[in-house]
């Protein structure tokens, strides 16, 4: 399996934070993923954009705001079986139990 760097999103930016954080397989600790970390300054980046983007959202009716977050809600579902696989490579879980708890998205 090959390993990629899964980056951060910090205001519709790809963000390669400078540290990372390697995910192993606990039964047979092969790494599975590598994850981007945020330091300091990436978290400042992000508050200071979410504190930006607030108002735009507040001016967003209520149906506005629930068709964002229903498409959103839908791509997730989308994509249940890879993160099911994801989450079973991640915890060493049977992916049969792993399946039964995507439901809860």
């Amino acid at each position: 399996m090959s390993v990629r760097c899964t980056p951060m999103y910090i205001c519709g930016q790809v963000v390669h934070g400078k540290d990372r954080k390697l995910v192993t397989n606990p039964y047979d600790n092969l790494v599975v993923a590598e994850l981007c970390v945020a330091n300091e300054e990436d978290v400042d980046r992000a508050i200071s954009a979410a504190k930006e983007a607030a108002p735009k959202v507040a001016a967003l009716t209520a149906n506005q705001r629930a068709e964002i977050l229903e498409a959103c809600a839908q791509k997730l579902r989308e994509r249940t079986e890879e993160f099911a696989r994801a989450i079973t490579i991640e915890t060493g879980k049977p992916l049969k139990n792993t399946r039964q708890r995507r439901h809860a998205l």
